[in-house]
């Protein structure tokens, strides 16, 4: 095992030498060590009225084996972007979502540890903590988080990992892990289910709140912060008082019913999967919340709309009735109807797209707090 570890420790130091003249912090392997001299509060959020809601607080799938702590979500950032969790010491978690994207990937297809590319796009993780089900994965495969977490690293697309005992040697190897299991803890020890629970504990703690919309929801009145357009838009999308709709003369644009499906602050479906007529066949998949859409495309679980004007226009006219296609589609939720709810005029298409640009959240996509920790090498990265 120690020359095994020794190896991969050797061919590390030598492809980050290649790769940096100057190399940062180094951890005691000769890769890059995080810096962790700022200390974040992600146990106590503030985070506005309606995301502190009974209806969004019943949705969240934290759980009281695993909740979340200061040091547990630290230890679970520097997992996430270590790319020593890959079998050649090139992919992260990280690299497949990518914070200035919503944690998610702008390429249709993620690249893996070798360059293969994965079957589905790169799903967004923020607000993952208010799926109150908390499976996981497009298809919603795996009933928890805490099950997913360990899934792609051990992928052999994705991040590679063939051996945990490996892993494990491995991230002692560095000198800093052992403290960090620690603090998270209690004690050095490194297993796959500490690891699993701190990952898991750092996506929980991905929670955008602080988006143009959030400001107007807590205004004296929506129309003071959203724009004339962005209000049509939002009436459109469904979801204003009635009182707001009356007072900007509004109440009678019929919805489109986007709310139906993109439910809660947190803009996420509340129980489970769904078909959205993408395929005339069966197959229902997760949907994500619609939080910083503007900067998470390409959309779909297989990443086939690059635009969010293609993605209505998907909704407009090209809606296959499958077996499984979701009766909330279809006008009135009637099953006997069809989907012409969505066959919108080019000036609310742009209200609707302007609408869901206020759910961009910039302090959150640029928020060092969850930020890489490490200084990778730019010729080492995918």
């Amino acid at each position: 095992m120690k020359s095994i570890i020794g190896t991969v420790l050797s061919a590390s130091i030598f492809v980050y030498g290649l790769a940096s003249s100057a190399p940062p912090n180094l951890a005691k392997d000769g890769l890059p060590a995080p810096i962790l001299s700022a200390n974040y509060d992600y146990e106590n959020l503030n985070l506005p009225a309606h995301f502190r809601s009974a209806e969004l607080q019943n949705e969240d799938n934290q759980t009281k084996d695993n909740p979340i702590t200061n040091a547990g979500v630290t230890l679970g950032r520097v997992l996430f972007y270590d790319k020593r969790l890959s079998r050649n010491n090139t992919t992260s978690c990280a690299s497949c979502h990518l914070q200035a994207n919503n944690f998610s990937d702008p390429e249709r297809r993620s690249k893996g540890f070798n360059g293969a590319s994965t079957s589905l796009h790169s799903m967004a993780l923020t607000n993952i903590r208010y799926f109150k089900s908390g499976h996981a994965f497009w298809t919603e495969r795996v009933d928890s988080l805490e099950k997913q977490a360990l899934r792609p690293i051990i992928d052999q697309t994705e991040m590679g990992i063939q051996d945990i005992p490996d892993l494990l040697d491995k991230l002692a190897a560095t000198g800093f892990y052992p403290g960090l299991f620690e603090n998270a803890f209690g004690t050095p020890e490194i297993t796959p289910g500490r690891i699993a629970l701190a990952i898991t504990q750092f996506e929980r703690s991905l929670v955008s709140a602080d988006s143009k919309l959030d400001r107007a929801l807590q205004a004296d009145k929506i129309e003071d912060v959203l724009t004339e357009q962005e209000l049509l838009g939002y009436a459109l999308f469904g979801g204003p008082p009635i009182e707001v709709l009356e007072r900007n003369n509004l109440a009678d644009i019929p919805t489109m019913g986007c709310n139906e499906c993109h439910q809660t602050p947190a803009m996420v479906l509340v129980g489970g999967k769904t078909n959205n007529g993408l395929d005339a066949g069966r197959g229902q998949f997760k949907v994500p919340s619609l939080r910083n859409i503007e900067v998470s495309g390409p959309y779909m679980h297989d990443g086939r709309f690059p635009t969010l004007l293609r993605v209505l226009e998907h909704y407009m006219d090209n809606i296959d009735d499958g077996p499984d296609t979701d009766v909330r589609l279809r006008i009135n939720n009637d099953p006997k109807e069809q989907f012409e709810r969505f066959r919108r005029s080019t000036e609310e298409q742009e209200a609707v797209i302007a609408f869901l640009k206020t759910l961009t959240d910039e302090k959150f996509l640029s928020d060092p707090k969850f930020s890489d920790p490490f200084n990778w090498p730019k010729a080492d990265s995918k």
